[in-house]
């Protein structure tokens, strides 16, 4: 699948060239992207994950971790005006489009965004089925090109506690102390990521570890007083310098930056807009995104940030789905595209899972068991002793055990006491000791009162 649907000049065969009137150039988004990728990342504001990749990847039972590097599109904000009247900085070259004075407590908005100033048009020409001009060649010079990226233009109030309900209109005493206007401009960038996957009983994680931004997916700046000269051209977009444009006769660039164009436009649609009070009148779709809180439908404080976030999560999203051409494959261990893998992309993955290990100290379980082996040794010459001193070995019968357990009255079984143990009969009930008390024990025949009972 591609991130992109196309247009095109003429009929073209799978095996045409591009030609300077014979071309191919972008139409919009595909919704395999903008339907099915976008809206789940958008609103949950985490990476989409394929259904099985932790298993696949990993192996049942198995954790894993791995660090790759890629280059992809990322959003780089920059914070230009803070506080109410404050004066709002430029973002490179560029005028910002409005100021604090629409934004709360001085204006109703409490959230404002503007992100398609120069964006590229749907119709370049008027044309027919699938672009196809018109017109006859040769066609404008500047049919399908890539003359600038929109800036993301926005202004948003801040507020003390966001989950806590906040003034609704001016008439009520705090409105002017409970927002703050903020404006900042995000730039689209082509970036070299270096993120770390983790799979933990199947379940994915990410961090990124480093962005480092390396240059404008368009490098120029948009004109908004300016038009094209061509007027065949219905997107008569102008910016500078114009040897920065991106032609579709230039294709490896023009594919490259149509992907990210795509990729950003998708971000953009849903951050344009306003939602103002009183009665939070909205005509923006932030609301349906994670960068929106409740109850105040007001956005997050550290929403340049999240904005960054949001949509590095859109990117990592990408790498979970393998049929976008846009992501290179490797399940079945042929590259996908047209780059030669190499050391560079031969990322080594950690495999890991829980388990009992015992560690033992040597000193300390040599002397756990000498001290073991002492205490087993001494009860052995105890036993030794009490057999020397008992003349016989000890069995576990129940009459061996009750003579062990004797009462005083039956030390003359002993084997060396006066009476034949063989002949002698040993009953149970109350026996007198020599000090006049009685209790009930095992004694000899003669030396226990017995009771019959009674019916």
């Amino acid at each position: 699948m591609s991130l992109s649907w196309w247009n095109k000049t003429a009929e073209l065969g799978p095996k045409d060239d591009p030609t300077k009137d014979r071309f191919e150039y972008w139409a919009e988004p595909s919704p395999q992207y903008s339907e099915l990728i976008l809206p789940r990342v958008i609103s949950q504001g985490q990476p989409a994950t394929r259904k099985g990749a932790g298993l696949e990847i990993c192996s049942e039972s198995w954790n894993c971790s791995y660090t790759i590097n890629f280059v992809a599109p990322a959003y780089k904000c920059e914070e230009l005006a803070s506080g109410v009247g404050s004066k709002v900085k430029k973002l490179g070259d560029s005028e910002p489009p409005f100021n604090t004075s629409i934004i709360a407590p001085e204006g109703n908005f409490t959230y404002f965004g503007i992100t398609d100033q120069g964006e590229y048009g749907f119709e370049q020409v008027n044309s027919r089925d699938a672009g196809i001009p018109v017109s006859r060649p040769p066609y404008p010079q500047n049919l399908g090109a890539f003359r600038t990226e929109p800036i993301i233009w926005i202004g948003y109030a801040t507020v003390n506690d966001t989950s806590v309900p906040q003034p609704s209109s001016r008439a009520e005493a705090d409105w002017d102390d409970a927002y703050n206007p903020v404006i900042f401009g995000c730039e689209h960038y082509e970036a070299k990521y270096s993120v770390k996957f983790e799979y933990v009983k199947g379940v994915q994680s990410h961090k990124v570890i480093s962005r480092e931004y390396l240059r404008k997916v368009v490098d120029t700046t948009y004109l908004p007083d300016e038009l094209d000269p061509d007027k065949r051209l219905t997107d008569r977009t102008v910016a500078i310098p114009e040897e920065n444009y991106v032609f579709p006769s230039d294709l490896r660039k023009y594919r490259r930056t149509a992907a990210y164009h795509s990729l950003g436009y998708g971000l953009r649609a849903y951050l344009a807009g306003g939602l103002s009070q009183p009665n939070a009148v909205t005509t923006t779709n932030i609301y349906l995104t994670a960068l929106n809180t409740y109850p105040n439908y007001l956005p997050v404080n550290d929403l340049p940030q999240a904005i960054e976030k949001l949509y590095e999560d859109i990117i990592i999203s990408l790498l979970s789905e393998p049929t976008f051409i846009a992501v290179s494959w490797a399940s079945n261990g042929k590259p996908s595209g047209d780059v030669r893998g190499g050391p560079e992309t031969s990322y080594p993955c950690y495999r890991t899972r829980p388990g009992t290990i015992f560690v033992y100290d040597a000193p300390q379980l040599a002397a756990v068991y000498l001290a073991s082996f002492g205490l087993a040794l001494v009860g052995v010459l105890l036993g030794l002793q009490a057999v020397r001193e008992e003349g016989l070995m000890r069995d576990m019968k129940p009459s061996s055990i009750i003579e062990a357990t004797r009462a005083p009255s039956l030390d003359e079984l002993v084997p060396r006491g006066g009476l034949d143990k063989d002949k002698v009969r040993v009953g149970y009930g109350l026996v007198q000791q020599h000090d006049g008390d009685s209790f009930r024990s095992f004694g000899l025949e003669g030396s226990v009162v017995q009771q019959s009972g009674k019916s």
